[in-house]
């Protein structure tokens, strides 16, 4: 069933009590929903005309003075500005720069800063393998974080190898997957 959603519209006041008003009606509300209540009107402008205020004589000459004086102010600066972007390549194409002594530094402190690296000689693997081993034998189950297993590497192993597939506790299982096509 369906329900019916008419707007209300509110009416227009038969009068503002200022333009500021008659605006803020206008702006909240649209002339569409009201056109069927307007009627073509005539009404008549009386505009005053144009009227022509002088000038204090000098202030033309004066305002030009000063767009003058703006515009050569204007050029000195940009003229400086590229003086020095011309001296600066000058001085970088010339050669070496004078670099300033660095600042001289009340005190100096340092702190322990503690990394794991390997052991000369050893890559990678060769870490993996002691680490694995120190699990094994050595009961140094702490250890077992370090090792992650690779879980797409395992997918991978696994779709390749199918039956053959032989990983220490886990095993390939067949997970058929549907596919169609049209005709």
């Amino acid at each position: 069933m369906a329900k019916n959603k008419e707007k209300t519209i509110e009416p227009i006041p038969e009068n503002f009590t200022s333009i500021e008003a008659a605006a803020q009606f206008w702006e909240t509300h649209s002339l569409a929903d009201y056109w069927d209540q307007t009627h073509e009107v005539q009404i008549e402008v009386h505009a005053p005309r144009r009227q022509w205020i002088p000038l204090a004589a000098n202030l033309a000459s004066q305002t030009a003075e000063r767009a003058r004086q703006e515009e050569a102010e204007r050029t000195r600066v940009e003229e400086g500005e590229a003086r020095a972007q011309q001296a600066t390549l000058q001085a970088a194409a010339s050669g070496p720069v004078a670099v300033a002594a660095p600042a001289k530094i009340a005190g100096f402190s340092s702190r322990d800063n503690w990394v794991a690296d390997f052991e000369p000689g050893k890559t990678e693997d060769d870490v993996k393998l002691w680490i694995i081993k120190a699990i094994v034998t050595g009961g140094r189950n702490d250890l077992l974080s370090l090792i992650s297993l690779d879980a797409g590497a395992v997918k991978r192993l696994a779709k390749a190898l199918r039956v053959n597939f032989n990983v220490p506790g886990m095993k390939a299982v067949n997970k058929p997957v549907a596919a169609s096509r049209a005709a």
